[in-house]
This record gives C-alpha cells, sequence and structure tokens, in this order.
C-alpha cells in the first residue's frame, strides 16, 4: 500500500493541516495559543467525513475581514451540531479563540487584540475598579467573541466524569456578555472579567468562577449550586438565585440576595457590605465563619444553623433576637451592643462549639 492510499495517513495528513491552521492563526493574531489542540483531541475528531469543512472553518477564524471569521464561527457550530465526534474538539476551538482575543493577565488588566473593534478600544491596559463605581465604563466585547459565547450557551451537555473536558475561558473579559438562560455548567471561568454580564437564569453549576469579577452582572435567578466563587468580586442582583452548597469563601460582595438560596453555601471569611438578604433569603446550614457582614439587611431571612463563630455584624438592618436565636453559634461574634440581651437568653449559643468535640 502507498502512502496516498494508506488512511491513517490521510487521517494524519488532514489532521496535521488543522493544527498547521490553528498554528497560523496563533502566529497571524500575535497572541498566545496554548498548546491545548493536541494530535489526540484532533484525532477523536476528525475521522467521520467532515475534515476539510473542519479545515476550512479553522481557516476562516485567522481571516481579518470580521465577516469571514463570522462564517467559519458559524460554520464549526453546524458541523459541531451534525457531528457529535466532533463537539468537544470544536468547542475547544471555539474557547480557545476567545481566550486569545478576549484575554486578560492575571493582575486583571486587557491585552488587547489585533481585531477589536476601533470603537470599543480605548488602551491597551485597561484597569478594574467597577466594583468601587456606581456605573462604571465597560469594554463591548467584539461580535465574533459574542457569537461564540452565544453557540457555547446553546450546550446541554452533562459534564459527567466520562464525557468531557470542562470548557477553558478562564482570564477573559467577558465584560457586558449576553447570556442570559445560556448553559454554562462546569465551565471554567477562573479570574474571568464578566462586568455588567448578562446572567439572568444562566445555568452555572459547578462553574469555576474562582477570583472572577462579577461586578455589575445581573444574575437574577441563576443556577449557581456548588459553584466555585472563591474570592470573587461580587457587586450586582443575585435576586432568587440558587447558591445551595456555592463556595464563596473570602469573596467581596455588594450584592442583593432577595429570596436567594444559600442553603449550605460556604461564606467563610466573606465581606459582605450594603447588601440585601431580605424577602426570604435562606441561610440554612451556612457557614459564615470569620465573615464581616456592615450595613446588611436581614429582614426575613432564614439563619437556622447559620455558623457565625467569628463573624463581624456591624450596623445590622432587620436582624432579629429570633433570627439570631436559631443560628448554630455565636462564638466570639461581634455584635453591636443591642444584642447583648441575646447572651442572658441564650448563653449557650456563646459558648465555645468545639469543647465538646
Amino acid at each position: 500500500m502507498t502512502g496516498l492510499e494508506n488512511p491513517y495517513l490521510s487521517v494524519t495528513v488532514a489532521i496535521s493541516g488543522v493544527i498547521i491552521s490553528i498554528i497560523a492563526l496563533h502566529y497571524n493574531r500575535k497572541q498566545t495559543f496554548a498548546a491545548e489542540k493536541s494530535i489526540s483531541i484532533a484525532q477523536e475528531g476528525l475521522k467521520n467525513g467532515f475534515i476539510e469543512q473542519l479545515r476550512g472553518a479553522v481557516d476562516q477564524l485567522g481571516n481579518e475581514k470580521l465577516e469571514i471569521r463570522l462564517g467559519g464561527i458559524y460554520a464549526l457550530e453546524r458541523i459541531s451540531n451534525e457531528s457529535e465526534k466532533d463537539y468537544w474538539p470544536i468547542m475547544e476551538i471555539l474557547t480557545a479563540y476567545v481566550r486569545m482575543n478576549s484575554i486578560i493577565d492575571k493582575d486583571g488588566n486587557k491585552l488587547n487584540s489585533e481585531y477589536i473593534s476601533a470603537d470599543a478600544r480605548t488602551d491597551k491596559r485597561i484597569r478594574y475598579s467597577e466594583c468601587d463605581e456606581d456605573d462604571p465604563i465597560v469594554e463591548l466585547l467584539s461580535i465574533d467573541v459574542q457569537a461564540i459565547l452565544t453557540i457555547l450557551g446553546k450546550h446541554k451537555r452533562v459534564y459527567n466524569s466520562e464525557e468531557a473536558k470542562h470548557l477553558n475561558l478562564s482570564y477573559t473579559y467577558l465584560g457586558k456578555a449576553e447570556l442570559e438562560g445560556a448553559h454554562l455548567e462546569g465551565v471554567n471561568l477562573e479570574g474571568a472579567h464578566l462586568i455588567k454580564a448578562n446572567l439572568k437564569r444562566a445555568h452555572l453549576e459547578g462553574t469555576n468562577l474562582h477570583r472572577a469579577n462579577l461586578c455589575h452582572a445581573d444574575l437574577d435567578k441563576a443556577n449557581l449550586e456548588r459553584a466555585n466563587l472563591k474570592w470573587a468580586h461580587i457587586r450586582g442582583s443575585l435576586i432568587e438565585a440558587n447558591l445551595d452548597r456555592a463556595n464563596l469563601e473570602g469573596a467581596r460582595l455588594m450584592v442583593d440576595l432577595k429570596g436567594a438560596n444559600l442553603k449550605r453555601a460556604n461564606l467563610k471569611w466573606t465581606r459582605i457590605k450594603h447588601s440585601f438578604f431580605d424577602g426570604g433569603a435562606n441561610l440554612e446550614g451556612a457557614d459564615l465563619e470569620g465573615a464581616h457582614l456592615e450595613w446588611t439587611c436581614f429582614e426575613g431571612a432564614n439563619f437556622k444553623e447559620v455558623n457565625l463563630e467569628e463573624a463581624q455584624i456591624i450596623y445590622p438592618e432587620y436582624l432579629s433576637f429570633d433570627q439570631l436565636s436559631k443560628v448554630k453559634t455565636l462564638y466570639n461574634t461581634k455584635l453591636d451592643e443591642y444584642y447583648i440581651p441575646l447572651k442572658k437568653e441564650y448563653p449557650a449559643l456563646f459558648e465555645n462549639p468545639h469543647n465538646n468535640k
């Protein structure tokens, strides 16, 4: 059998062509493109007759003209819908494109892409102090990046041990992203800047939002069950959001959590200011050890079995004796003088909970 007749050689040549296209895209766009498109990933997804279409679509991603890049993006979406085997390799190509063209460094500075639209670009290094501003000016996403986010948000694949690699959008700039109702379960958004993003009713179960910037984002009715929000910055609306067992350790919050579910959430060492836990917010079993809560409204919130050990509660609004009587512990909790009588009425709450262990 000659080399040209060898089907494995043909597949290898095709795979190499796609890898070369990706490498060429890397140099054409003058950005760091991590070497994530390994031969094994490509080989898994290119054995089914879509080789030429996939190669052509990837080539289009490197074109200077927006309309051609969009054509490549939508071609990849079509192939992913028609070919089950190609789905994950294509999703990884699209997320790599976003990382390359909408990237920030780990200090939160956006690094300009060659093709970010001129009317959106302001400066090569953009500061991010949005959490301290009431209405910050936010750079718009490029059209092609938003198109990819819309595609990614449509997927309803279950992330389990057998199926998938979690999509990687870490340290990307996604300001004002339109992601209402998007399916982003399990996606890696570590360090992402989602300033003023629309995430209403988004599916963010198990999503990694470690150190993410969610200032002025709309997360009303979003599902963040078991999401990792450790050290995240959140200033915005989480009305009726589901944060059951979410990890918010060390997060900075200035949020509206009316009616939100924070049952069993980890809120250790969080800094919470000017926030609202009223309207039936459920904190049952939440861990607020060492948390700093200042000028926050708790009217009607459920405090059953909440751990407030070493927490600081400063100038609370509508926090009743009845609510505090239901907590797990108030050991070493800093409370206003108004609550001193609570110690006489419920002395057990102020005892060291570790003595009985």
